[in-house]
């Protein structure tokens, strides 16, 4: 499938299979598979820094969720940060922290924690750029334990290195070392593969 060869980081070829997904969908009247597709092929441009090209085909899954009603899909919040995260690369900021909000609403919504940590975490980063720290920190520290909850280790010590940097812009060489040396613990204490 194409989620599968965007693992093994062969792009062009997902991105193949969901232009051939959506091309069936749109020809079968299947409006699910439809969303799915337009959301995938958004993914792949946002993975190959194609951020406009991202946005429009996230919009158009959008629209095609509400055009048909569709209600079976949970993960509208990914649309919305995936949307968000874009916008922040194309350092529109006012856009980024709009999406970024609208993720985490639906995340909520929806009971999808992952979706709303992304969401506080691409709104942290949004205030971070714009140097408002204090914020960015507010919204990382409130989606801190949201991760924990998830339970992925990788985003769990992504997100404290993140903390920990912020932390150095703030002046707070403190609180960023202690950050720093609760991620070091967790990745120490996670079983390795051989």
């Amino acid at each position: 499938s194409g989620i599968c060869l965007m693992k093994l980081d062969q792009k062009k070829a997902a991105l193949e299979r969901f232009y051939n997904a959506l091309r069936i969908a749109e020809s079968i009247g299947d409006h699910t598979t439809e969303v799915r597709a337009q959301a995938n092929i958004g993914w792949v441009m946002m993975e190959t820094n194609q951020f406009e090209k991202a946005i429009q085909s996230i919009k158009g899954a959008l629209e095609t969720i509400r055009k048909y009603n569709i209600t079976t899909i949970k993960s509208g919040g990914v649309l919305y940060n995936n949307m968000a995260s874009c916008f922040g690369s194309l350092n529109q900021l006012d856009s980024a922290k709009k999406y970024a909000q609208l993720g985490i609403e639906f995340a909520r919504k929806n009971e999808d924690v992952a979706g709303e940590a992304n969401g506080l975490f691409i709104l942290g980063t949004a205030f971070e750029k714009q140097g408002k720290y204090a914020e960015a920190l507010e919204n990382f520290q409130k989606a801190q334990p949201i991760r924990e909850k998830a339970g992925d280790p990788f985003f769990i010590v992504s997100d404290l290195a993140e903390i920990s940097s912020l932390y150095a812009r703030m002046g707070k060489t403190d609180e960023g070392i202690a950050t720093s040396e609760k991620a070091l613990i967790m990745v120490c204490s996670y079983p390795r593969s051989t």
